[in-house]
């Protein structure tokens, strides 16, 4: 009986490094492409092939995003959507099948992405203020977050949740960050001649649905569940690359590289501090003088 036990799938080397040992429970530091020098030739070949694959299998998520992101702006935004429901339809399947695994935890991790676009493409933003556009697509994205949260069992303080010692003032860098957003871009103003009313509430509805949604699913949940894959180093590009892909429909490579450096920063910084309040009052902020302040200032409004 504990010869069978001992050639159990769940006892080998390459299983134990895989997988975490419950939902509930931390998750095991990230694999490493060096397996440790201990073992056996055989087995290390067998570990180092399957942590190449997982590598492997995420890039090529990563460029399947970024194909149907690509069909959303240059082909037409139904081949787009179609894509997106396939890559979507896809991780989840992945993720329930390898639900305890870390690549699973990553697919469902991704899921949010083909989520945003689908949900934002689903709302015309042409029969809607733009504001109560962005708080229906928020609010819809945010149960995802939610649901995805709960599934993979991960605490408030995992997904950088907390208020400790958090470099706020940072923060304040999103100003000049929005000029420069603006000077690639220069999009037409979000509010055409606004109120007072939509003055004071604009800033509010971006830095929670833009600057606050987008860093919990960028730098909280999937950095966090990439980092159970790819290391923590990885797991930065690798969100990065994915946030840069989001950044296609802008239709500006100079704008994807200057959105890769800024998310790469914004990355470090998260595992610095262990928090994402800070990067996303600078993304809100960034966002506040991009979409309002910079347009609205640069056409004599303000």
């Amino acid at each position: 009986m504990k010869d069978d036990q001992a050639q159990s799938p769940r006892s080998t080397p390459i299983m134990r490094e895989l997988r975490v040992s419950s939902p509930a429970t931390s998750v095991a530091p990230a694999p490493s492409l060096t397996p440790p020098a201990d073992l056996p030739d055989q087995e290390r070949t067998v570990q180092l092939e399957a942590h190449l694959t997982l590598f492997i299998v995420a890039g090529l998520h990563l460029l399947a995003i970024g194909l149907a992101e690509a069909a959303v702006v240059w082909v037409d935004a139904r081949l787009g959507l179609a894509l997106y429901g396939v890559i979507l339809f896809v991780l989840m399947v992945e993720a329930a099948f390898d639900r305890e695994a870390r690549f699973g935890r990553l697919c469902l991790g991704l899921t949010l992405l083909p989520l945003l676009r689908i949900v934002s493409l689903a709302i015309p933003l042409n029969r809607l203020d733009p504001l109560a556009w962005q708080l229906l697509v928020g609010a819809a994205l945010f149960l995802a977050v939610a649901a995805a949260v709960h599934y993979l069992s991960l605490q408030p303080w995992q997904i950088g949740l907390r208020f400790e010692l958090a470099p706020f003032g940072i923060a304040f860098i999103g100003l000049p960050l929005g000029l420069a957003e603006y000077y690639f871009l220069q999009p037409t103003p979000l509010l055409d001649a606004p109120t007072i009313a939509q003055l004071a509430v604009a800033p509010l509805v971006l830095i929670l649905c833009t600057g606050f949604l987008e860093e919990l699913i960028y730098r909280g949940v999937l950095l966090r569940v990439g980092r159970e894959v790819l290391g923590a180093r990885t797991a930065v590009v690798y969100v990065a690359l994915l946030a840069a892909a989001m950044q296609l429909g802008w239709g500006s490579w100079q704008h994807m590289l200057w959105y890769f450096s800024v998310s790469l920063f914004f990355g470090w910084l998260v595992l610095k501090t262990g928090e994402i309040y800070t990067v996303s009052l600078t993304r809100g902020f960034t966002n506040v003088v991009f979409l309002i302040i910079a347009p609205l200032w640069l056409s004599g409004w303000l």
